[in-house]
């Protein structure tokens, strides 16, 4: 089985979707021996990442219109004969998937709110729900046990979860480029917790505003943890007691793990994700950063800190609401749909 992966991750527009195919493309090689190839707009951090994970890597010139990166992609992968081709990225177009439609006969898009999703066989939208594209066939899955994550998270599902009674360690993320560096107000935000609570600040591989977040850390009153790009992601998870993140892939990873969770996003398009998870899980919503102020941050962490029952069920709810397992789960059906 040879399978083609459009994707791509940057600064600018998240890593999410890099680690999310990186994870289907692990479950795919698990299932069904898949052989990988990657079709990647060229933007660096997102190369990086692939290149790190050693991964059979094509670059497209991201300049390029759609109509002309199909032509591109055409001189390359005219001869391959390609099983499925999955198109993982946010705003597919109508141009673009209309090429992949003649490449196989198992178009998948993922996570997808473009015009071009219509064109897709197998459409997996865990995080977004857009309105159906009137007249098109695509088969449309939402269920949370699709959602992809990587194999360790998995794992650490299969962990119990230590509830303290007293918070003692806070993961704050905001995804893995915070495009508009988010975590440094959510620092001074919590510059008033006693110093006896580790507050860790994770950055990721596309993270451009350090300098910023250092002069900020050097202004603030207690510690702060910095780290950058961990590998073992979900073992960090597990060693802490509440999280506050943006709304992204990662809740559904601290779900999987069972780490209680308020959200909290630059990006207005994260509201609709973050009404999903809250029908599926216990978890806090602050909204929108702008609007929700550092005090409206404090108070939801110190809310949080003695109220053991309170974590203990919004850790429950996680880890019944997601397994793990999504990839698994994704790369079975499109095996399955190969074989109709």
């Amino acid at each position: 089985m040879h399978c083609v992966v459009y994707s791509y991750g940057s600064h600018e527009r998240g890593m999410g979707h890099v680690y999310q195919s990186y994870a289907l493309a692990c479950a795919l090689r698990e299932v069904a021996g898949a052989r990988l190839t990657f079709l990647t707009p060229d933007y660096p951090e997102g190369m990086d990442k692939f290149r790190q994970w050693g991964l059979d890597l094509i670059p497209v010139p991201r300049q390029l219109p759609d109509e002309e990166k199909s032509s591109f992609i055409e001189a390359i992968i005219a001869d391959i004969e390609i099983d499925a081709l999955v198109v993982d990225i946010l705003e597919s177009t109508p141009a673009l998937m209309a090429y992949f439609r003649t490449k196989t006969n198992c178009l998948v898009s993922i996570d997808d709110i473009g015009e071009g999703r219509a064109q897709a066989d197998l459409l997996f939208n865990v995080i977004h729900h857009p309105p159906r594209v009137p007249g098109a066939a695509y088969r449309e899955i939402n269920d949370l046990r699709y959602v992809i994550l990587r194999q360790d998270f998995a794992r650490a599902h299969q962990r119990e979860k230590s509830i303290p009674e007293q918070v003692g360690r806070i993961l704050v993320t905001q995804g893995g480029s915070d495009t508009f560096g988010g975590i440094i107000e959510i620092a001074r935000a919590l510059a008033d917790l006693p110093p006896a609570i580790e507050v860790l600040l994770l950055t990721g591989s596309a993270f451009a505003h350090r300098a910023e977040l250092e002069k900020a850390l050097g202004e603030l009153p207690r510690p702060f943890a910095v780290l950058r790009d961990v590998q073992d992601m979900a073992g960090l998870m597990l060693g802490c007691d509440l999280a506050i993140t943006g709304v992204g892939k990662t809740v559904f990873e601290l779900a999987a793990v069972g780490v209680p969770f308020i959200m909290i996003t630059e990006e207005p398009r994260e509201l609709e994700t973050a009404r999903i998870m809250v029908q599926h899980v216990l978890c806090e919503n602050l909204g929108l950063r702008a609007q929700a102020g550092r005090e409206t941050i404090l108070r939801a962490v110190e809310r949080l800190i003695p109220a053991r029952d309170q974590r203990a069920a919004m850790s429950s709810s996680g880890k019944q609401a997601v397994d793990g397992m999504g990839a698994l789960h994704v790369a079975n059906r499109i095996v399955a749909q190969l074989q109709k």
